[in-house]
């Protein structure tokens, strides 16, 4: 016997619950609503765990938050050579060297007053720039400017040494220079020119060792002090929400539609349950341009000016291209008429009169409304793919898989 199931019965089927992705940097058992905002991630499309339809999304936010998170450690670490920790302020315009590393090379040579010690230091610092450079995956080890190559580290000592020589002889020459002390300037030269010698030379044992220890610096003698936090492995859940439920029995608003006349009607009815009453807030959002960036709700106006001003001058989304430094102040207040805007509108519009996105996302889940759906792809402006889901509730969520994603 063949069995006829319609097109209406399929979709039933299918939609029976709603099978998901999340991409995450964390390893864990179960979802938690408590740990919502205190993560990577930022709330676009309003307050709750976020789920995509799409693995491939969900694979790709787990790599790309993971990538940014290991960014920013990488921008503020230092190099440790040999267990020590070698530099300070590495992130900053000009590295500064500890003088345990310089120690370490220039063995009891170290704190001598020559031109060789001046280069020497100057081949240090370019050498443990270019190290970190390495380190954080900006240049490739081979391409380190002397480690390996004892003759470019030798002609450039020899090079800038002759050339600090010869102004020098020039300069305490001069015969318009009124020394006072010229026999003293003279003695130093000629030390510094018989030390220059023998470099050239090799008499000294000292500056063999020295190149050496230079030439053969390894990879493995240096680590960076972020080494140890950096994100290795990000994980993809399968889950499935609403498990054994079928579509009459979760409610999802979709961002950028109206509600449906259902959705209105739980709405208002959770309103008068709840006895809420009209009053005036105050909104802190981007000037001009339409945004998915979720502005910050105050109560009055004092405190929305605060943090005017420190979103103007501090508002950053890191890694996903956003640096914002134009907001402005919107009062506004909820009315009944909020529930004909599109969900995104009213979903900002219901956070202000109950004072945030959470608040609001509770609400809605207390009036029967699971979450919010929308397109995938809506960030980057891409075509959508699928949907992605926002849960008000972890309860809803059932892990069924958890894959170990590699990064490095």
């Amino acid at each position: 016997m063949n069995l006829i199931i319609t097109e209406s019965q399929l979709r039933y089927v299918i939609e029976m619950s709603l099978p998901a992705y999340q991409g995450s940097s964390h390893d864990f058992d179960a979802f938690d609503i408590s740990k919502v905002g205190s993560g990577e991630g930022t709330q676009w499309f309003g307050w709750g765990l976020y789920f995509s339809d799409s693995e491939s999304i969900a694979n790709y936010y787990a790599k790309s938050v993971s990538d940014v998170k290991n960014r920013e450690l990488l921008s503020k670490s230092d190099l440790v050579y040999n267990g020590k920790v070698i530099t300070n302020k590495g992130g900053g315009y000009r590295i500064n060297i500890t003088d345990s590393f310089y120690r370490e090379i220039l063995g009891d040579y170290y704190g001598r007053q020559t031109y060789f010690t001046t280069f020497i230091f100057n081949v240090l610092h370019e050498i443990i720039k270019d190290i970190l450079s390495s380190l954080k995956g900006e240049m490739k080890w081979d391409n380190i400017r002397f480690i390996g190559n004892r003759e470019e580290i030798v002609n450039y000592i020899k090079v800038n040494t002759g050339d600090e020589i010869n102004k020098e002889e020039e300069r305490i020459e001069n015969p318009d220079a009124n020394f006072v002390s010229y026999e003293n300037l003279r003695s130093m030269l000629d030390y510094q020119k018989e030390d220059h010698e023998n470099f050239i030379n090799g008499s000294d044992p000292r500056y063999v060792e020295i190149i050496d220890k230079i030439v053969n610096l390894k990879r493995e003698d240096f680590k960076l002090t972020s080494d140890d936090q950096i994100q290795k492995q990000g994980y993809s859940y399968n889950v499935t929400i609403h498990k054994d439920k079928t579509p009459d029995q979760y409610d999802y608003l979709s961002w950028y539609d109206e509600l449906t006349p259902n959705q209105k009607q739980k709405i208002i009815n959770q309103i008068k349950t709840e006895k809420l009453k009209k009053r005036d807030f105050y909104i802190v959002k981007p000037r001009g341009s339409e945004t998915e960036i979720q502005p910050k709700f105050y109560l009055n106006a004092s405190d929305a000016k605060n943090g005017l001003k420190w979103m103007n001058s501090k508002y950053h989304i890191s890694g996903l291209g956003v640096n914002l430094s134009n907001f402005e102040i919107v009062k506004g207040s909820f009315t009944i008429e909020d529930l004909n805007k599109s969900v995104k509108d009213f979903y900002i519009q219901l956070s202000g009169l109950l004072g945030g996105p959470k608040d609001a996302s509770m609400f809605l889940l207390r009036a029967g409304i699971n979450g919010i759906k929308y397109p995938s792809n809506t960030i980057q402006g891409g075509e959508s793919m699928g949907t992605n889901y926002v849960v008000f509730d972890s309860n809803a969520v059932t892990i069924e898989k958890k894959n170990k994603i590699n990064l490095v």
